[in-house]
């Protein structure tokens, strides 16, 4: 059994990497919330320190950005916010769009929903094609005082094919979680160029203490009904073999889960969907506690390794 081991880490550190996910406000993602509650998770978190805010126009067809905007009505805007562009809920049906036009109009309704112009602003999972057709758009953009860019890839192995393109960013946005690796696997030879943030850093609500109840694809949780029912139970029976781990450790499953991705050094931001007020509180939590040590990480990459042989690879 792994004993976790922790170096010492100032709790600035730690918060600063912290950042709260608002899929779930859209209603859709995680289940239903009302924006009353929506919008008091949103202020908690912001008071409580946590100044990274991760949305895009897809959550809820905008309704994600204007409960933001709401809360910046409330209480300011001091923290950042990242949105995106490409991917569009209408009538029922998500779209793409990735043409200069569409960027254009997509900056302006975020603003209007945000009640700012957004600090990030990501491409949402475009193919590389998509991303060619507006990359020097986006960098005129940047240049001439506009958010600054990045992208939110479709899959870690888009980092590799997008910089041998040139197409290269100041932020990259992508899915980590004890579970899925393969940010890691892609990039240990090109390394790590530009900020990294991680989001799936609970890979779907696997690697917390109140996972999933349906392993149904009927279940009434988008997240859950994109994947296969054999891809569902391939995490549930991995998800009790990191929470041994945790509980040997004395930690909830969700606080190993947030440290181990925080603990690396090439990922600036974890976000972190809440869906209630006690989430948040134990998001913040996690700053009290440090960072894994090296030696840690390790033994934490190599028992991914032994569970994949053990269990077999997941087909995401």
């Amino acid at each position: 059994m792994i004993k976790l081991k922790f170096k010492v880490t100032d709790q600035y550190t730690l918060k600063n990497k912290l950042g709260l996910g608002t899929w779930g406000f859209g209603g859709e993602a995680y289940g239903p919330i009302t924006e009353n509650d929506a919008l008091k998770i949103i202020v908690k978190a912001i008071e409580q320190g946590v100044r990274f805010l991760d949305t895009a126009p897809l959550y809820g067809s905008g309704r994600s950005e204007s409960l933001i905007g709401e809360a910046i009505r409330e209480i300011g805007t001091d923290f950042t916010i990242a949105t995106k562009f490409g991917l569009y809920m209408e009538q029922g049906v998500e779209v793409r769009f990735f043409s200069q036009e569409r960027l254009k109009r997509s900056l302006i309704e975020s603003t209007e929903r945000l009640n700012k112009v957004p600090d990030i602003l990501l491409a949402h999972s475009p193919y590389i094609t998509e991303l060619q057709t507006v990359y020097k758009y986006m960098e005129n953009l940047q240049r001439e005082g506009g958010p600054s860019m990045g992208v939110s890839l479709r899959a870690p192995s888009d980092y590799s094919e997008f910089t041998s393109f040139g197409l290269e960013f100041k932020f990259y946005e992508c899915n980590f979680s004890l579970m899925d690796h393969r940010i890691l696997e892609k990039c240990k030879n090109s390394g790590f160029k530009g900020s990294f943030i991680a989001r799936t850093v609970l890979n779907y609500g696997f690697l917390t203490d109140t996972p999933p109840l349906s392993l149904e694809r009927h279940s009434n949780k988008y997240q859950i009904r994109r994947f296969s029912i054999g891809t569902l139970q391939r995490w549930h029976a991995e998800s009790l073999m990191w929470r041994e781990i945790a509980d040997y450790n004395n930690l909830t499953l969700q606080q190993f889960a947030i440290l181990f991705v925080i603990s690396h050094d090439f990922i600036d931001k974890a976000v972190i969907g809440c869906m209630n007020i006690v989430e948040v509180k134990e998001l913040l939590e996690v700053s009290s506690l440090g960072l894994f040590s090296e030696e840690t990480l390790r033994e934490i990459h190599n028992f991914k390794y032994y569970v994949d042989n053990k269990l077999g690879p997941v087909r995401f």
